[in-house]
């Protein structure tokens, strides 16, 4: 996370000497979407159902011409609802996204996302009433891509995008109910709709 947060500061520090036209703002949002399948020792496989989880934090833009480049700094946070329980995926996410004015107040943007995972927790049903921490998931840093369009009002943008992660990320747990060691795709699929503020 320290190495997201340094990257996310030099950038921005490196481009506010270099441009003249800048700007910074605040960031909030709600997605809904999901992780992947759970499976188990069983091969069982079951797609979860998608759930409203939230993000929020801070961008930069800058004026690069014809197009403009928009890092940003986010916490954020997901829910999956699978038969047996939910899985909460807590994340730090630093998309670097490429944007153009495509007419009026309506801009095109696209890019990479960093993503480092804070922490994985599933709780089963209340019947079982257990929470089990993911102490092993493979990689705490992950790649994605997300892609979408806004709209300018002044100072408040309104935003909508597609996020997608792309590394094959297990989570795995050992419950109590006889199924042995299961595994959560940890990587999310999701729509965000967000607001930014230009201060």
């Amino acid at each position: 996370m320290k190495k997201l947060i340094f990257i996310f500061v030099i950038l921005c520090t490196s481009l506010t000497y270099a441009q003249n036209n800048n700007a910074f703002g605040l960031r909030a949002g709600l997605g809904y979407g999901s992780t992947g399948d759970l499976s188990t020792d069983l091969e069982n496989i079951e797609d979860p159902d998608g759930n409203v989880g939230y993000q929020f934090g801070f961008f930069a833009k800058f004026d690069l011409g014809p197009v403009y480049l928009r890092p940003e700094l986010l916490y954020s946070r997901l829910f999956s609802d699978y038969s047996e329980g939910r899985f909460d995926l807590e994340q730090i996410n630093a998309p670097v996204l490429i944007g153009v004015n495509v007419v009026g107040p309506l801009n095109l943007f696209a890019g990479p996302s960093l993503n480092y995972t804070l922490d994985t927790e599933f709780e089963e049903n209340v019947r079982a009433g257990n929470r089990f921490d993911f102490e092993d998931i493979e990689d705490r840093f992950t790649v994605g891509v997300q892609f979408g369009a806004s709209v300018y009002f002044n100072n408040l943008e309104v935003g909508l995008r597609y996020d997608r992660a792309l590394n094959e990320n297990e989570a795995r747990f050992v419950g109590n109910n006889g199924l042995g060691e299961r595994r959560i795709d940890s990587r999310t699929e999701q729509f965000i709709l967000a607001l930014s503020l230009q201060l």
